[in-house]
């Protein structure tokens, strides 16, 4: 069953890169592009985060970075198995209310990679009653991994290579050049009418990482 998600306390940032990474990656020696970059920087962060396929409130957008998130469960059975939170890489549980009740660290287990949450009774897996279950829990990374990082970076090369390298307002990251000579002529990284929003190195990268989920509804 699908939880109700709620971002309690979103992320400060959503930026995969610091301003001074941007620059680092694109060989720049100075701040003259730093709000060129940051445009770059949080798009790209965007559009890696949204294929991720992550699981959204639909308010905040979706973030592979710490945020405290609470899930309300409404059980019409008795499930046979774990619950599955709606983020992966759980770093703690701040609280959990089974139907008006708050329960203790021994009445639960959390597998912190997967979500995966089950009910205990005395120390052994047990089976989540009907009802209300309410958990409040930090789930995302405090610090970006760096092949995510990496992943990041590449698309800004790419980008910046093909289309920014002299001054121009950043509009489309998925766009890698424009012609103006018979009027205008662009070309994109990917087909802008197809689903498929991210360049296939990029890709490559985010599902070698295990970052794009395949679980989620």
């Amino acid at each position: 069953m699908q939880p109700i998600l709620t971002v309690t306390t979103p992320a400060t940032s959503l930026a995969l890169l610091t301003v001074g990474e941007a620059r680092a990656a694109l060989g720049l020696t100075t701040g003259a592009r730093d709000a060129d970059l940051t445009r770059a920087v949080n798009r790209i962060s965007a559009a890696i985060q949204r294929a991720c396929n992550l699981a959204t409130d639909g308010l905040t957008p979706p973030t592979l970075l710490s945020e405290t998130l609470t899930d309300t469960f409404r059980l019409d059975w008795r499930p046979a198995g774990p619950l599955i939170l709606s983020r992966r890489r759980v770093s703690a549980i701040n609280s959990v209310v089974e139907n008006d009740e708050p329960l203790v660290a021994a009445d639960y287990l959390i597998d912190p990679p997967s979500g995966l949450f089950d009910r205990l009774c005395s120390d052994r897996r047990s089976s989540w009653p009907f009802g209300k279950i309410v958990v409040e829990y930090v789930a995302g990374f405090a610090t970006v991994p760096d092949d995510l990082k990496l992943a990041a970076e590449t698309w800004l090369r790419m980008l910046w290579r093909d289309g920014y390298e002299t001054p121009a307002q950043i509009a489309d990251p998925m766009l890698k050049s424009e012609e103006i000579p018979g009027v205008l002529s662009r070309t994109w990284w990917v087909d802008p009418t197809k689903a498929e929003i991210l360049p296939e190195a990029v890709r490559d990268m985010l599902c070698a990482g295990g970052y794009i989920e395949t679980w989620v509804a």
